[in-house]
């Protein structure tokens, strides 16, 4: 690190930090992610060698907190992607129960889960998070990064959803 970048980024923190916060939080993070991806975009730009070769830090600063916010958003779907994949059916198949409740069990179990896959991403999210994990509403949208509110919408569409499908299967 050099006296030149972290003069820089000391100066810009102090006048400019607030424009790269609204920029990350335009690109849909919370105020509380936009500080944090802001933070590790400063990080990174003060590990540049040689600051003063750049023809405008300041864009270069606002390229590495978009990376930043890419990374974090691809960390996260990854993440839910890995949560949702964490009950498959079979685990709520009983050994004790009959074979005939156990096979109609299973079939309403995948008509379920065929009801979810044709949920948006985020609205299967939030229906599990809060259905098998047992997450509040503020809890989902706090790691969502969405407001509770979305999340009673996406909960109200996922329920409507999946009572018409199994209905319609009956």
């Amino acid at each position: 690190m050099t006296d030149k970048a972290s003069e820089f980024v000391e100066t810009w923190f102090r006048e400019r930090n607030q424009d790269l916060l609204r920029y990350l939080q335009r690109k849909g993070n919370s105020r509380a992610e936009a500080e944090d991806l802001a933070q590790e975009a400063y990080i990174r730009l003060l590990r540049v060698d040689r600051i003063d070769f750049l023809r405008n830090p300041q864009a270069y600063l606002f390229r590495i907190a978009a990376n930043v916010a890419y990374e974090h958003r691809l960390k996260a779907s990854r993440s839910e992607d890995f949560v949702l994949q964490q009950a498959p059916i079979e685990s709520q198949l009983r050994e004790e129960d009959s074979v005939e409740v156990r096979v109609d069990r299973g079939k309403r179990l995948r008509e379920l889960e065929r009801a979810l896959g044709d949920l948006p991403h985020t609205c299967r999210t939030a229906f599990v998070l809060h259905k098998r994990d047992g997450l509040t509403y503020s809890e989902i949208a706090t790691r969502m990064g969405i407001s509770a509110h979305m999340v009673k919408k996406h909960m109200v569409r996922a329920l409507s959803h999946c009572r018409e499908t199994l209905r319609d299967t009956n």
